[in-house]
């Protein structure tokens, strides 16, 4: 299959496009990792609020729900684009012949 040549002008653009891509992913990297010290932060103060002094505070319960929810979504973004998200045919490939075999009956 013939590959058309880049010119000068598509080939900046492609560059550009890959440097905004890699800086957007490491950007998502970090909100995950402040969003997870976010999370971890917030169910300590919620476990001393509620067992070391007696009285639970309200948001603590719902902050970490939706946390958990945009990490999770942020990070498997993340991973998918960098091809590290594991798939059900990962496992598949990873059993024996009769493994895979079982698997395939029962799916």
């Amino acid at each position: 299959m013939h590959r058309p040549r880049l010119t000068g002008g598509c080939r900046v653009l492609l560059k550009l496009f890959d440097n905004f891509v890699s800086l957007l992913a490491t950007i998502t990297r970090v909100v995950c990792i402040l969003m997870t010290m976010a999370l971890f932060a917030i169910v300590i103060a919620a476990i001393v609020a509620r067992y070391g002094f007696g009285q639970a505070v309200s948001w603590t319960e719902e902050v970490p729900r939706y946390l958990l929810i945009w990490i999770s979504f942020l990070a498997a973004a993340r991973l998918a684009s960098s091809d590290a998200i594991m798939s059900a045919s990962m496992f598949c490939s990873m059993r024996s012949r009769r493994g895979r075999v079982a698997l395939s009956a029962c799916s």
